[in-house]
């Protein structure tokens, strides 16, 4: 209440507006995520637990890309790339 009061007792031209771009961002990113919202509202638990599994290798992968220079000979790459195949097989 105390913010409020304070932000009442500024002058008008020194209140902070509101950004606007953060507010389009906001509304852009419900409208492109509203879909999956419907998916996974329809999903049962297990369902959602293996795309939660999927996503999290894919995004180790990714970060491991970004980190070793996107060197897929390494060992460490190929295993991880195993692994992931493994688990898709695995929960299908």
């Amino acid at each position: 209440m105390a913010e409020i009061e304070l932000y009442r007792k500024q002058p008008k031209k020194l209140r902070k507006k509101p950004k606007k771009f953060l507010k389009i961002s906001i509304s852009a990113f419900k409208k492109i995520f509203s879909p999956f919202k419907e998916f996974l509202a329809k999903t049962p638990f297990w369902e959602k637990v293996q795309i939660a599994v999927i996503l999290s290798g894919l995004v180790i992968l990714g970060i491991f890309l970004v980190v070793f220079g996107a060197n897929l000979q390494t060992p460490l790459f190929l295993f991880l790339l195993l692994a992931l195949i493994f688990l898709l097989i695995l929960i299908r």
